[in-house]
């Protein structure tokens, strides 16, 4: 039961991390309807969490914003960030900071005074949008007909720019149309297989190139920044690891030990969780009384999503050690340092890195839910009693 204790604490610790790091915010107000209804005369002096399946803010958060739901709709004004995930987004208020969302439809009609981080398929900065700073976005489809402050940067499958942009442009993708109405201040660098089409009118003051996917990356090389990324990457997960081995080193063990001799039936069920958990914790959000147990499983994909290059580097390690010394099984601290060593190396190899991650993180969503499993049926079994190899 001591090892059922610290896995639970270890857990716990982990979701609590993710939520924190999400909220700041001492306080928090949770609004959990079917229709919710924001009116411009309310003012929020907390942060605001807010799920159903309609949501409607038109009042004054002087916190931070949460939306999750099916559909949501922002007209008042908010001192702190927003951040979303529903199914359509629709933005004609004031936000103070930035906003972040994760939706298959978004529709900027306001103000942001900072940045925008935009997710899903169809991605609209209408004409009275205006963003201040920078826009990162990874959709479908891009259609900017405001101002932008900065930059621009990401990948889409099809770019129409018709406002104007003050910093550079940055894109990656299939289409990119430039109208005779867009004003580039900065450069413009489109990556694709396509050439960008330019239409009479527009204005670019900047340089513009164009680059066939993958030749960016292989002229520039490995950089400095790479490095750098790699080595914070590097540490921040080793440091992670470190700390799941140190409470629930048993478990863990149980974890890769199912990631290695099922590993069929782990991908298998691995692809079946990374996929249903964020449903699940989306429909759960929905309800007031699921709102508690929709953050728990959310947190919990968040955090083995995180650790799978952990769970993945040990299994790897594991066996490369294994077959260095003969067959004796290595400790397991090492093998995690050695095995996310490993993993991040190769994280910058094309093709073969998006593999390595993919079979990493279903194997240990897999792995993870086996043992589990496995733990409950022991328990019930009265046998729950495990063993625990050294760390170091």
């Amino acid at each position: 039961m001591a090892n059922n204790g610290r896995t639970y604490l270890v857990m716990t610790a982990a979701m609590m991390s993710v939520m924190l790091a999400v909220s700041p915010g001492a306080a928090t107000q949770f609004i959990g309807e079917r229709s919710v209804f924001i009116a411009d005369t309310i003012e929020i002096n907390d942060d605001v969490f807010v799920s159903g399946q309609s949501a409607n803010v038109h009042g004054h958060v002087r916190g931070d914003l949460f939306l999750f739901g099916v559909t949501a709709r922002f007209g008042g004004e908010v001192d702190g960030s927003v951040a979303a995930g529903v199914y359509d987004f629709n933005m004609t208020g004031r936000c103070r900071n930035s906003i972040r969302v994760l939706a298959r439809g978004v529709a900027i009609d306001g103000h942001i005074e900072r940045n925008l981080i935009a997710f899903g398929e169809n991605v609209v900065i209408g004409r009275d949008g205006w963003i201040e700073k920078d826009v990162h976005f990874g959709v479908s489809s891009l259609t900017i007909q405001g101002r932008i402050g900065g930059k621009v940067k990401g990948k889409g499958e099809q770019i129409f720019i018709s406002g104007q942009i003050d910093g550079d442009v940055d894109v990656e993708g299939k289409d990119l149309i430039i109208q005779p109405t867009a004003i580039i201040g900065g450069s413009l660098n489109f990556c694709s297989k396509e050439e960008p089409k330019i239409e009479p009118g527009a204005q670019i003051l900047g340089q513009v190139t164009h680059s066939l996917p993958g030749q960016k990356k292989k002229a520039e090389g490995y950089t400095l920044g790479d490095f750098l990324i790699d080595s914070w990457s590097y540490l921040a997960l080793v440091l992670a690891g470190g700390i799941m081995l140190a409470f629930c080193v048993g478990f863990a063990g149980e974890v890769t030990a199912q990631m290695k001799t099922q590993w069929l039936k782990s991908l298998l069920l691995g692809l079946v969780f990374v996929v249903c958990l964020p449903m699940m914790a989306v429909i759960l959000l929905i309800t007031l009384i699921g709102i508690p147990l929709g953050l728990i499983v959310l947190a919990v994909w968040l955090v083995l999503f995180y650790l799978a290059k952990v769970f993945g580097g040990i299994v790897i390690a594991d066996w490369l050690l294994r077959k260095l010394r003969r067959g004796q099984p290595p400790r397991v601290f090492w093998a995690m340092v050695l095995g996310v060593a490993i993993v991040v190396a190769f994280m910058n190899v094309p093709y073969v890195g998006l593999s390595i991650k993919l079979v990493c993180v279903l194997l240990t969503f897999g792995g993870f839910f086996l043992a589990a499993a496995e733990r409950h049926a022991k328990t019930h079994r009265g046998d729950g009693t495990t063993t625990s190899s050294g760390v170091f």
